[in-house]
């Protein structure tokens, strides 16, 4: 029933806005890229067999943790500025998938839930507030402190066997 996962994942998030309460001004960043990475355990929780039995139903369950490494994009004139910089992240993913089988359980309707428990890196979230905040005050210092945040995936589809 236990099983090892692996799986790579790329997501793009587009631009950005945000403004500087004590001036008012505006400033569009152009997004970032993300590579994850995850590796776990998975465990299959399978219906047995019966004579009445019309359709066995199975379902697993998934814990892994995860890496993510986060690549700005840079802004035109502004491609050396440490805003940029890759970062990096950690987190863990939970998940269960259901699964209902037909035609003589050669195909399958799917359906699942993962939750994406991310720790931000604080030192890489500081560094846009601290490089507009720096360039006014030499002297100033900017901390950035994120709690835990929740990216919430729902899966559904169908699969087909090959025996």
């Amino acid at each position: 029933p236990w099983s090892a996962l692996a799986s790579v994942m790329y997501a793009s998030r587009g631009e950005s806005s945000f403004g500087l309460l004590n001036t008012g001004e505006e400033f569009e960043i152009n997004g970032s890229r993300y590579v994850f990475a995850r590796a776990g355990m998975s465990l299959a929780l399978r219906e047995k067999e019966s004579d009445l039995t019309f359709r066995r139903m199975a379902a697993s369950v998934f814990a892994a943790p995860f890496y993510m490494r986060e690549l700005p994009r840079s802004e035109l004139g502004f491609e050396n500025l440490d805003v940029f910089r890759a970062s990096n992240h950690f987190g863990l993913s939970l998940g269960a998938t259901g699964e209902l089988p037909f035609a003589r359980d050669r195909m399958s309707v799917q359906l699942g839930i993962e939750d994406y428990a991310t720790w931000w890196s604080n030192e890489a979230l500081t560094r846009l507030p601290a490089s507009f905040y720096t360039d006014d005050n030499p002297a100033a210092t900017t901390r950035v402190e994120s709690g835990i945040s929740h990216m919430w995936l729902l899966r559904a589809g169908v699969s087909y066997r090959w025996r």
